[in-house]
């Protein structure tokens, strides 16, 4: 129902086949021995950071489809037809011989995106967190509102800013205290907060996931900071089948969310995190990248009630403007 009131959501990233091998765990032959083949079982899945926080938005209950590439070989075959099977909808730019027509190369992406197109940029790596620097007006247009780096693509970020970018004044922003449910917080908050928010100058909305220590919010509306810190959602360690996708799929569900309102206030913000969080941990429980267990009930229930009210309200609208036009409606009064 949800997923027919919204614009799509357009995610441009990778997609991948991941094979898994897991060593067998019992008799005397429990461990790897070289120069021979060891005893165990070989999984294949459908991953790929992109296809992965595509999935997780689709299951969150938002439209969502795919652009990227796949290879005209089994592997690539494998990748659609898996997509196809989950109801994902992939697109793709080649000629009728397999020739890549074109593609995403690098940022150029974001030249032709207008003004008004919200981005959220999931670096995914190091080396990769680094495109949005590699093209001066990426940045200055201020179409990327949000971006999801960990410790170290946060880190090479915020260094790369300092050397290319000069700072804005902050003299008149206030930056606020942390906002939080616990007593104490993480060292490592304290090491990345000021970097977050020298960041969120040029991307006003920083996520930095800190992995078991949870992650750190910076929201800058340019005369206030609004920074919060999530805790990790507490899971069973002996319940943690896979850690892969765990981070994608915090990605995917806060992105669903975001779809419907995109300028949260703090409370809104605290909802959907926690929302992600969720997403992450049911993931954790999964040997997929992505858990089937993922759903609609991980959107905001504030952003479900939005949702159902403005679409009453523009049905309602809808039915006078038809009565409006039809000359034989006849006043009941």
């Amino acid at each position: 129902m949800i997923s027919r009131l919204l614009k799509p959501l357009a995610v441009v990233g990778g997609v991948a086949l991941d094979i898994t091998g897991t060593i067998q765990a019992s008799g005397s032959r429990s461990r790897s021995v070289l120069h021979t083949s060891t005893p165990g079982k070989v999984k294949q899945s459908l991953g790929g950071v992109g296809r992965n926080v595509c999935e997780a938005s689709m299951r969150t209950g938002v439209p969502s489809f795919m652009v990227s590439m796949t290879g005209q070989d089994l592997a690539g075959a494998t990748i659609r037809e898996g997509m196809h099977l989950l109801g994902m909808v992939y697109n793709a730019l080649h000629t009728g011989d397999g020739q890549l027509v074109a593609a995403v190369a690098d940022m150029d992406i974001f030249d032709s995106l207008e003004s008004s197109t919200a981005i959220f940029f999931e670096p995914t790596s190091v080396p990769k967190s680094l495109k949005v620097f590699e093209h001066e007006d990426v940045l200055s247009s201020g179409v990327v509102n949000y971006v999801s780096p960990n410790q170290y693509e946060l880190e090479a970020m915020v260094e790369t800013a300092r050397r290319q970018r000069p700072a804005v004044n902050h003299s008149k922003i206030n930056i606020g205290n942390i906002v939080t449910a616990t007593m104490t917080t993480p060292d490592i908050v304290e090491k990345v907060l000021p970097m977050a928010h020298y960041l969120s100058q040029f991307v006003p909305n920083i996520v930095t996931k800190l992995g078991e220590y949870g992650c750190l919010l910076v929201s800058n509306n340019k005369s206030h900071v609004h920074t919060q810190y999530f805790p990790p959602e507490i899971i069973d360690p002996t319940a943690i089948k896979s850690v892969t996708g765990a981070g994608d799929c915090f990605v995917g569900t806060l992105l669903a969310n975001l779809l419907i309102l995109d300028k949260p206030s703090p409370t809104r913000w605290a909802e959907m995190i926690q929302q992600s969080q969720k997403s992450s941990i049911l993931t954790l429980q999964s040997d997929l990248a992505v858990s089937v267990a993922i759903s609609q009930e991980l959107l905001d229930i504030f952003l479900l009630v939005l949702v159902f009210a403005f679409t009453f309200a523009s049905v309602i609208a809808v039915v006078r403007v038809l009565q409006d036009l039809n000359p034989n409606t006849k006043d009941s009064n």
